[in-house]
């Protein structure tokens, strides 16, 4: 029975991280129907820009977020323009989208497989064997931390869909792109900002 309650607790706090990522891939289809293939590629990019960033400069794998976001943010925006724009109004939307999400997957995993191999790496902060004990069940340190900064992403995310001019726009546009463009939504720039943000979470 306590085997079973640890991998529950395990579970939950690994699935805060999900839903973390879900989020942003769930962001992207809801405003621009695009199924982004990709999503997985990009993740794995930031997981390599973190480690990089561990390895050369000492940061923190949790620090380096506020450095690693930012640069996701703008090359999703960066794509965006560059591939999906010119696909916008395609009668052959869905299709196109998937193949050329595929194929961009395809480039980074090939640029990452060139570069960094494919040995197993991984970071190790000081706090990365430690855990907190509850008396039969333990939690580890780091991801008990990746946990709680992905319910606050998640959290911030809520607040500016919510309470934010952009982020009316964009739940509006979710809901119906047509009548949002009716009232004055540009739609293309806002798909290019959720892009963004879909691909830095």
């Amino acid at each position: 029975m306590i085997e079973l309650l640890q991998v529950v607790i395990l579970g939950a706090t690994l699935g805060g991280v999900y839903a973390l990522m879900a989020s942003g891939l769930t962001l992207i289809f809801g405003v621009m129907r695009i199924v982004n293939i990709a999503h997985a590629a990009f993740i794995i990019l930031a997981a390599y820009l973190t480690f990089w960033a561990f390895t050369r400069y000492q940061l923190d794998p949790i620090e380096s977020i506020a450095i690693v976001m930012p640069i996701l943010f703008v090359l999703g925006m960066a794509v965006y323009r560059l591939l999906f724009t010119r696909l916008a109004d395609s009668h052959r939307h869905a299709e196109m989208t998937v193949l050329l999400t595929f194929a961009l997957a395809l480039v980074i995993e090939g640029v990452l497989g060139s570069v960094a191999t494919g040995t197993y790496r991984t970071t190790t902060p000081d706090y990365a064997s430690d855990s907190f004990d509850f008396g039969p069940f333990y939690l580890p340190k780091g991801q008990l931390y990746a946990t709680a900064l992905s319910v606050i992403l998640i959290g911030a995310l809520l607040v500016f869909l919510r309470f934010t001019r952009t982020g009316r726009a964009i739940r509006a546009t979710m809901q119906n792109r047509a009548a949002a463009q009716l009232v004055g939504v540009n739609v293309a720039r806002l798909s290019t900002l959720t892009f963004g943000i879909g691909i830095a979470l």
